[in-house]
């Protein structure tokens, strides 16, 4: 949710076309790796060990970013660059949290919250 927040409130920074296309292209190549590298990620519940199933959501990832990437271009041309740039940090951040770095931080998170592992507040607290 912090990341969200943040992203949303950088896109209200004035930045120029030619910063946000350079942002949008760096942004669709770390996709690109992050997608190559770790997606799908699964976790230790949930494994996918099935050769098929990890391509087919790799490629649905693949259309998702062609697609992102579209839509980034034609906002672009009609200077609605905050849109776009909005739409960078939360792209950045999602594939970022798919990083075994950004499981550690949402692991830390999830330490410092004051839900207990059955998502209900413990009585005992308050």
């Amino acid at each position: 949710m912090f990341l969200s927040l943040v992203s949303g409130y950088m896109s209200l920074f004035y930045a120029s076309k030619f910063l946000v296309l350079a942002l949008l292209i760096l942004t669709a190549l770390f996709s690109i790796y992050i997608t190559n590298k770790w997606v799908p990620a699964d976790t230790k519940n949930n494994r996918i060990k099935s050769k098929k199933v990890r391509n087919t959501r790799k490629k649905q990832i693949f259309f998702i970013l062609l697609a992102w990437g579209s839509f980034s271009i034609v906002f672009m041309k009609y200077r609605m660059l905050n849109i776009v740039l909005a739409s960078i940090y939360g792209v950045l951040s999602s594939f970022f949290l798919t990083t075994p770095y950004g499981y550690k931080i949402v692991k830390f998170i999830d330490s410092l919250s004051l839900l207990d592992k059955g998502g209900v507040m413990d009585d005992k607290e308050f």
